[in-house]
């Protein structure tokens, strides 16, 4: 009984939302299928006494996608920056430090820093992992961590994303580098 009951009850409200869209029908004068396809839209500006409609041109925006930067092999990846010539000079004694072999999930990171000037000019990766996702992810993430410590003259670099054991690895063999080089 009850399911007649509820059979009814939605025939009449359909009956009711059809007799109410045709009494109050809704206007598609300002969307058309013609509109959508073109990705054009019209938009009506009311103004006393008449409506101007003008089509405007929906631009799907740009999107681009910088090229990748691949290192050559772990131990010959320096990254050189030369706007490091207005920091600060004699913060390390010029050599070059190795740092320690750090591991992450993923395997070992081992990086050397390079110091001419009192300056942090570049950083080498002597061991990263190669295997699998990491060989792609590193391939991205080493040349962006290696440009940062060199442009802030510290081991202390932002996370790089999508590489966050790589990012704390380089970190603390980069740092044990720096504390060799400190005068």
């Amino acid at each position: 009984m009850q399911k007649y009951i509820l059979s009814a009850l939605v025939i009449v409200a359909f009956a009711s939302y059809a007799i109410y869209s045709n009494i109050n029908p809704v206007s598609t004068d300002l969307i058309s299928e013609n509109n959508v396809a073109s990705s054009t839209v019209e938009v009506v500006v009311k103004q006393a006494p008449e409506t101007i409609a003008k089509p405007v041109a929906v631009v799907p925006p740009k999107i681009t996608t910088p090229a990748p930067v691949v290192p050559t092999t772990p131990a010959s990846n320096p990254v050189v920056i030369p706007s490091v010539a207005t920091l600060p000079t004699g913060a390390f004694k010029d050599g070059t430090y190795t740092g320690t072999r750090t591991y992450n999930y993923h395997g070992y990171i081992q990086v050397e820093a390079v110091v001419t000037g009192g300056r942090l000019v570049a950083v080498n990766f002597l061991e990263y992992p190669t295997k699998d996702e990491s060989s792609r992810i590193n391939r991205r993430a080493t040349p962006i961590l290696a440009k940062e410590a060199v442009s802030i003259q510290s081991s202390k670099v932002d996370t790089v994303s999508g590489a966050t054991d790589t990012s704390g690895a380089f970190r603390k063999s980069l740092e044990a580098a720096l504390v060799k080089a400190r005068v």
